[in-house]
């Protein structure tokens, strides 16, 4: 008898603690650097409650004059800044937000939004990192997080996850570990994102999916297009290179991605090439036409 008491009051307390959690929302502030765009440090937030994750981009309005730009999200094709001040200074309550991934673990889907000038919705399925469990453990934000590594679409990827939350989320399109990411970089350091802030609160509502009522595409779908439109922008920059008489390099024609389309075009940084340029005794590019 004193078994079957013991077992219930441990199923009672386990169905309980979920209970609690489900009442309570996961809202955690990460300090982003994506050497994608020339804006290196940017802030984004996270929301997780029930099965739905929302990470978003922060921007502001109106930037206030003669401040420095630490931070940044495009909206309707305009740069904005968060003014430059410590994270402790900055009251991200009264920054507005732009959704940039979707994930409904319930149903194992996730939407992304493309920026521009693509400004497309991506559907995929939550299935598409393969994670290493390592032994080595950290502390961030006053959690005991475990290490992992998994490969993701070109670049390697080292996470620190916590458990000691009743909650499984993570920043852009990192899924997959059994709790909260509150740090995960690629190998190369190209893209970075680490918790700054974490808070357990009363839920500001459910979280919807705001791409629902959008056009969305597959990845596989983006990426036929994606080829089409720049498989051939290298050929076309050296073409215009001998049309007008200047030198060739791959900053004219090289986009960065997080994601590797294609391997010239989207590996390196705008620093590392705009660096190896100048390294080479490379000024900068006039273009004139030839007489």
């Amino acid at each position: 008898m004193k078994k079957y008491l013991l077992a219930f009051t441990i199923l009672f307390s386990i169905t309980l603690v979920k209970g609690q959690a489900q009442e309570k929302e996961l809202y955690v502030i990460y300090d982003v650097v994506d050497q994608s765009n020339n804006q290196e440090n940017k802030k984004a937030e996270l929301r997780c409650f029930k099965n739905n994750v929302l990470y978003s981009a922060f921007y502001q309005e109106r930037p206030t004059e003669g401040v420095t730009v630490v931070g940044y999200a495009r909206r309707n094709g305009t740069t904005r800044g968060l003014q430059d001040a410590n994270d402790d200074e900055i009251d991200f309550k009264k920054m507005k937000s732009r959704p940039i991934t979707y994930k409904n673990h319930r149903d194992r889907q996730m939407h992304f939004y493309e920026e521009q000038p693509y400004n497309k919705i991506i559907k995929e399925d939550l299935n598409l990192f393969q994670w290493q469990m390592l032994s080595e453990t950290d502390s961030i934000l006053g959690y005991k997080c475990q290490k992992a590594k998994a490969e993701f679409r070109g670049r390697k990827y080292t996470a620190w996850f916590t458990s000691n939350l009743p909650f499984k989320s993570a920043p852009w399109k990192i899924h997959g570990l059994p709790g909260v990411v509150l740090r995960v970089e690629s190998d190369d350091q190209f893209v970075k994102y680490t918790a700054i802030q974490l808070e357990i609160r009363k839920p500001e509502g459910d979280i919807v999916n705001p791409f629902e009522k959008k056009k969305s595409t597959s990845w596989e779908e983006f990426v036929t297009s994606y080829q089409k439109i720049n498989g051939d922008a290298e050929e076309k920059a050296k073409a215009s290179c001998a049309k007008y008489g200047m030198p060739f390099h791959p900053i004219m024609f090289m986009k960065p991605r997080v994601e590797i389309i294609i391997e010239n075009m989207n590996r390196n940084s705008p620093q590392e090439v705009v660096k190896d340029f100048k390294s080479k005794g490379h000024k900068a590019i006039r273009v004139q036409a030839k007489p």
